[in-house]
């Protein structure tokens, strides 16, 4: 979370459905010690382009319950 905080000027606002991924990526990216601006970058992008993006939004709508979890799942 502190690496998070040094990344990004001031408020940032996350959809609460992306943070256990964000979290995870950014363990990983210290773990095997990858480039953490990198994900910060990746992240930032995420952020600027959430309200448009209409196939994440289709994914985290259909969650892993009903006919479409097979197709989630690759």
């Amino acid at each position: 979370m502190d690496r998070f905080n040094e990344s990004f000027d001031g408020e940032i606002k996350i959809p609460s459905t992306s943070i256990p991924q964000i979290l995870y990526s950014s363990y990983r990216i210290v773990k095997d010690k990858k480039s953490f601006s990198r994900l910060a970058e990746k992240v930032s992008e995420f952020i600027a382009t959430y309200d448009s993006n209409e196939e994440y939004k289709q994914y985290v709508q259909s969650g892993t319950s009903g006919t479409g979890s097979k197709e989630n799942v690759k």
